[in-house]
């Protein structure tokens, strides 16, 4: 996984977000909270908020509206160190408006007409695209929300969870009878220890069918896909000190 990224993987109705170090599951439910759907913006809550001593108030403040956000207030950071962010009834106009919301900047004229841009005055320099720029958001967002470290981990095809965990390499995920996606499986292997028991089914990833992933019988029409090319060194280590540990067959 390249630095600075981050990959969703679905389990049932679990959601895995794999890091560049760690992992985190959480309820899909929980992640729509933290996702905005209409437009791709990460938010939270605004008692999640670190102290910033580069912000001008000592409360958090819309950087649009100037409204003050209360503790439970949903809030989108403008930059991952969060100096500024936009409160959730700005982000829902300016969404249905012409403003120019692909890119977040600072509040300001654009030579088209009524529109306008926004983005962090601290991090005005070293722009970068929508997409990059939501994931390390999102990145920062994910070490910020309270959560607990798992010493181990049984995935079964009827596992819920309902708050947000975070697997380690530490961890140990056990997988017993069941059926998981080929990208999970080794998402898996290169971030958390392994341990694999009786029958493991890898499936060809396929957002169509995930209602049924973790059934032995499980199929799928999309091929098996084995690849590690943008796996690091320590990731693959741990691929192959897991691999080590399958059970063989006599």
């Amino acid at each position: 996984m390249e630095t600075g990224t981050v990959q969703i993987l679905k389990h049932k109705n679990i959601l895995f977000v794999f890091r560049d170090i760690n992992v985190f599951l959480l309820p899909e439910r929980k992640y729509k909270h933290i996702r905005h759907n209409e437009d791709g913006y990460a938010c939270l809550e605004r008692k999640y908020l670190p102290k910033t001593a580069n912000r001008d108030t000592e409360g958090v403040i819309c950087i649009v509206c100037h409204g003050e956000a209360a503790p439970e207030d949903l809030v989108f950071p403008l930059c991952r160190q969060m100096h500024f962010v936009i409160c959730e009834k700005c982000i829902k106009y300016m969404h249905g408006r012409t403003y120019k919301t692909d890119e977040i900047y600072e509040v300001g004229r654009t030579n088209k007409k009524d529109e306008i841009e926004v983005f962090c005055p601290y991090c005005k320099e070293g722009q970068q695209d929508s997409k990059t720029f939501q994931e390390e958001i999102l990145d920062a967002i994910f070490s910020l929300i309270p959560h607990q470290t798992l010493p181990s981990l049984e995935l079964r095809p009827d596992m819920e969870v309902e708050t947000v965990a975070e697997i380690t390499r530490e961890t140990r995920v056990v997988l017993d009878n069941i059926a998981v996606t080929d990208v999970l499986f080794f998402e898996l292997l290169a971030k958390t220890a392994v341990e694999i028991r009786n029958t493991v089914s890898l499936v060809g990833h396929d957002d169509t069918l995930d209602w049924r992933i973790g059934e032995l019988d499980w199929r799928t029409k999309e091929p098996i896909i084995i690849c590690f090319d943008e796996y690091t060194s320590q990731e693959m280590k741990q691929v192959y000190e897991n691999i080590k540990t399958i059970p063989r067959k006599n």
